[in-house]
């Protein structure tokens, strides 16, 4: 470890001793180090020991106890449904999910036993379905927090890496086969999506924290979302801070794009529905105003969305 690195760590541990919150330690952790490096995990789990067993704030010396073998002696002996209570997943989704992301989870590091890529997966799954914090989720799966935090890394980064396979704009028989069940669910001919936007709240930044402010005033990311109407995801853009605009969000995804080209994207003179908020008019692009076809009425500025009011 070099340096700069082990002053960073120490500046950690200074900060721990003066804080009363564990999302502090968390952010300081998190931005201490974006490395994916996972030589240096053992050395910052040491030094988290050491805040923890020797500077904690009560001034106590104990190891806090950990649940041994949950993922063998529990979660094997869940039903199909209580696994999903707590996984969001049914057992035969996940084991499709695991193996498809598996590979990538698999680690090689000397001298230590690598985390199962099994408990790696339950372990982000759970973190992602409750508001569980790391240090109850740490003990529960027997890990570490620089660990967990690390898993969380991987495992986000697997999942991002395979999303374009499954989150895809319905083409050709398959957008035919959208249009008319979303009418048979609806009502409404030619539907080839529905679209919304929404607030992802998190923790402020260190960094610049009030470009993350939104308009409801607490800190956000932004995430737009485009599914059938069987909440299947075909299009998903998030990463922006809470403060941009929906209509800038809006001209920055791939839909403003498919939208351009109708042709491909649109087929039938379809179209994409959104509820009307005052607060978000999306763009102005040109061509005609089909969707008034279907409700009998049309966004002003956006021909090819429809808004429910």
């Amino acid at each position: 470890m070099q340096i700069n690195e082990k002053v960073t760590l120490l500046q950690f541990i200074e900060f721990c001793c003066e804080s009363n919150d564990e999302d502090d330690d968390l952010k300081f952790l998190m931005n201490m180090s974006s490395s994916n490096d996972e030589s240096e995990e053992k050395e910052v789990e040491d030094f988290i020991t050491v805040v923890d067993l020797g500077l904690n704030r009560q001034s106590e010396t104990q190891i806090r106890p950990r649940v041994k073998n949950y993922v063998e002696r529990i979660v094997s002996n869940y039903t199909a449904e209580e696994f999903k209570m707590h996984f969001r997943l049914f057992p035969a989704t996940f084991e499709f999910l695991l193996e498809l992301i598996g590979p990538i989870l698999i680690t090689s590091l000397s001298g230590r036993k690598p985390v199962p890529v099994q408990k790696q997966l339950l372990l982000a799954l759970w973190m992602m379905a409750t508001p569980d914090s790391y240090r109850s989720v740490c003990v529960k799966f027997d890990v570490g927090k620089a660990t967990a935090i690390r898993i969380m890394r991987r495992v986000t980064y697997a999942l991002h890496t395979l999303a374009p396979r499954f989150i895809q704009w319905p083409q050709g028989e398959k957008a035919t086969k959208v249009m008319e069940e979303f009418e048979r669910a609806s009502g409404f001919p030619k539907v080839i999506e529905a679209i919304d936007g929404t607030h992802i709240k998190i923790i402020a930044p260190q960094e610049d924290k009030q470009s993350y402010v939104n308009r409801k005033g607490y800190h956000s990311i932004h995430v737009q979302v485009v599914c059938t109407h069987k909440l299947l995801f075909t299009s998903v853009l998030a990463g922006n801070v809470g403060s941009v605009h929906d209509a800038r969000v809006f001209r920055l995804s791939s839909v403003r794009q498919y939208i351009e080209n109708p042709q491909i994207y649109f087929p039938s003179d379809s179209h994409i529905v959104g509820d009307d908020n005052e607060d978000r008019i999306f763009c102005s692009l040109d061509g005609p105003a089909s969707v008034a076809i279907a409700l009998g009425f049309a966004h002003p500025d956006f021909p090819k969305i429809s808004c429910i009011l």
